[in-house]
């Protein structure tokens, strides 16, 4: 996912006023690269299955023996065995190079634009908070004026008699509806999609239209429909799961219905959604 699907996601939430989003995000990019190794206590005889060449183990062995700096950091007794020796070797080499990108939420409650907001008689003096709580006071004051020059303009404007035909698009919000509520029903929308179509194929591939191909196209086909049957339970699986902790919804709905356009687009399903 890029950054800018991610902004826009919350630009469309929020309806292009980022001053009534709930959540601001940070987007960083991290880079690494080095080298990484792993070192062990081994027996000889572990030594042995690990290399699998004797004149290799040897060759550690003696190396550390001979060499008094060595063996004092690299010999010891085995702590539940003594007597038995261990040798500190190199198992494992590796180099590291990935880069990784994290996304930050950060939560803010909601301003309550009908009463001042109060203080707990506790300020803190630091520029940072002084210059945060001026710009949050610059908004609400701008949206107040925007408030009242809207309600100026309806007033003058004429009533229009008669009910229009309701707007296609994204529903709008009821009293008591929020827009985690809406993403929930979208969500279950696209699980009884995803149901179906994962139904649908999986009789498909038994029916009798496929069992009369001949054996290559037949396989062929099945094979296409196993594929697209995994990846729309997976899809299922990440929106029921993103649906119960409440997590990323949003997200993994469309990502479910992108899945969706793409099985759509790999085969004729036979049959039309209700």
């Amino acid at each position: 996912k890029t950054k800018m699907t991610t902004l826009y996601e919350d630009f469309t939430q929020c309806q292009g006023k980022w001053q009534n989003s709930y959540i601001m995000k940070t987007i960083r990019q991290k880079h690494k690269n080095g080298k990484r190794a792993a070192r062990r206590w081994l027996t000889k005889a572990q030594l042995k299955t690990h290399f699998n060449d004797d004149s290799v183990v040897d060759a550690i062995v003696i190396r550390k023996e001979t060499d008094k700096e060595i063996a004092a950091k690299e010999i010891r007794d085995h702590p539940d065995l003594p007597g038995l020796k261990q040798f500190l070797v190199l198992i494992e080499d590796e180099e590291v190079d990935e880069s990784t990108d994290e996304i930050e939420e950060l939560f803010r409650t909601h301003e309550n634009q009908n009463s001042d907001s109060s203080s707990d008689g506790s300020q803190d003096g630091s520029d940072d908070d002084s210059s945060s709580s001026a710009s949050a006071k610059k908004k609400k004051d701008k949206k107040q004026k925007k408030e009242k020059k809207s309600k100026k303009d309806k007033s003058k404007k004429p009533k229009k008699k008669g009910k229009g035909k309701p707007r296609k698009g994204k529903p709008r919000l009821n009293k008591t509806e929020t827009q985690e509520d809406l993403d929930k029903e979208q969500s279950r929308k696209v699980i009884n999609i995803l149901n179906r179509k994962i139904k649908d194929a999986t009789s498909k591939a038994k029916s009798r239209e496929v069992s009369s191909l001949n054996e290559i196209v037949r396989e062929a086909l099945k094979k296409d429909l196993q594929a697209v049957v995994k990846k729309l339970t997976s899809a299922r699986t990440q929106l029921q799961s993103a649906l119960d902790s409440d997590d990323r919804i949003s997200q993994k709905t469309t990502a479910a219905k992108e899945i969706l356009d793409q099985a759509e687009g790999s085969y004729s399903w036979g049959q039309e959604e209700d």
